[in-house]
């Protein structure tokens, strides 16, 4: 993570679930001791916890710094449908929206329409680098994303493929980058 311009080593327990039967006493020792190792091996942990575990998380003792945001745009409604409704019923209704969705002016079609061109990537490069530099001066409290990071997270797991689709600014006179 990078606060402040300088960069810590981080831990997240944003992962960390406990079995129903064992939340009281148990899920508290396990917190606690995620609290501890923190303290010898990282700068800090955080978590990002559901509205349920909130009050759990500061008894065990983290402090609550600030909310977080997160910035995404729906191309596909079925997953987040289904979540929510009868899948059978979000399966009629999800293709409408995606209709919605893929001619809204803010979609992927409507965008690459403007000035960006879609590329499909086997590394992420120093353009990344540039990008994460942008980003990382606008921003008080960030987790690294530069070119390394996402190489090791993403094309070096061994546990999965990852495919990377990158929009790309076209170079033109108006946009330099």
């Amino acid at each position: 993570m990078v606060a402040s311009g300088r960069q810590y080593l981080a831990g997240i327990t944003g992962d960390f679930a406990v079995n129903k039967n064992i939340r009281g006493f148990l899920g508290f020792q396990l917190q606690r001791r995620a609290i501890e190792y923190a303290k010898e091996n990282f700068d800090f942990i955080y978590s990002i916890p559901n509205p349920q575990s909130e009050l759990i998380m500061e008894r065990v003792g983290y402090v609550k710094v600030d909310d977080i945001s997160r910035i995404a745009n729906m191309l596909w409604a079925d997953k987040k449908l289904k979540k929510v409704i009868n899948p059978l019923l979000a399966r009629i209704i999800a293709p409408l929206i995606n209709i919605y969705l893929q001619h809204n002016p803010k979609s992927k079609k409507t965008i690459l329409k403007a000035d960006l061109n879609e590329e499909s990537m086997s590394f992420f490069d120093e353009r990344f680098d540039n990008f994460w530099n942008e980003v990382l001066s606008q921003s008080k409290l960030i987790g690294v994303r530069d070119a390394k990071y996402l190489n090791w997270k993403f094309c070096g797991s061994p546990y999965c493929k990852y495919h990377i689709f990158a929009y790309l600014r076209l170079r033109t006179s108006k946009h330099p980058k």
